[in-house]
């Protein structure tokens, strides 16, 4: 691991389309490299807690960051966001939550179990 900064140091502000700032709220942010190659991430520690809206909301508000570019312009990347969940079952509901988002949503989201989330980090996101 090269970066680990937990919240509220990983949050990032982002403008709104009001002229605004909001805030993305990430749990924490990670860099990590395999290989030649570096990767970060925004990490989403999930407890199966929130309901559905919350979830949605939630991820809509990554997508609105990332949209903005203002993440992209301060680091050069958007980092993905890897939501850790305690099971399965929890990760198959956040898939198809993710589903439903605008086109290409999904494609910031990477999700795993509790079981699956560092070796998933450490090989970059493949899944």
């Amino acid at each position: 691991m090269l970066a680990f900064d937990p919240e509220p140091g990983c949050w990032r502000p982002y403008p709104n389309p009001y002229g605004g700032l909001e805030t993305l709220k990430p749990d924490a942010y990670v860099r990590t490299a395999s290989g030649d190659y570096e990767d970060s991430w925004f990490v989403e520690i999930d407890l199966d807690t929130e309901g559905r809206a919350t979830i949605t909301a939630k991820a809509e508000r990554y997508i609105d960051c990332f949209q903005t570019s203002a993440v992209q312009k301060n680091e050069g990347v958007f980092p993905r966001t890897i939501w850790i969940t305690p099971t399965e079952k929890r990760a198959r509901l956040l898939r198809e939550i993710f589903a439903r988002l605008p086109e290409g949503g999904a494609r910031l989201f990477v999700i795993a179990t509790d079981a699956e989330a560092v070796s998933l980090l450490v090989a970059g996101g493949a899944q």
